[in-house]
């Protein structure tokens, strides 16, 4: 058993040792995941928004766009707090946004007539 231990702490150390990742470098990596899908979901919006003719529908876009930023903000503050204080606290966060985010484009993209 104690040999098991030892080589899963061996792999562990060989493995960050390898990838060179610590927790900042991950959870630098996750936000810069996130900005990327935060900026295609704003490309598509902005897509959406010009394709959208009557002023109604513009402005319930706009309203439903806004209140979708407010709940991600909430929501991924939520499922991250547990951790508050940890330095996996902000992967958790900054993954959440990102998950949102995919969603987010997927259902932008059906006004598009894109599945």
């Amino acid at each position: 058993m104690k040999n098991i231990i030892i080589l899963v702490l061996f792999l562990c150390f060989i493995n960050v040792v390898s990838f060179g990742q610590t927790q900042i470098d991950m959870n630098e990596a996750a936000n810069i995941i996130y900005k990327k899908a935060d900026a295609k979901m704003s490309t598509i919006y902005k897509k959406v928004q010009k394709e959208t003719i009557s002023k109604t529908d513009k402005k319930l876009l706009l309203d439903a766009q806004t209140k979708w930023i407010i709940y991600k903000e909430a929501h991924c503050k939520s499922a991250s707090a547990s951790y508050e204080g940890g330095s996996i606290q902000p992967l958790i966060y900054f993954n959440c946004l990102k998950e949102i985010t995919n969603e987010r484009i997927k259902q932008l993209n059906i006004y598009l007539g894109i599945k």
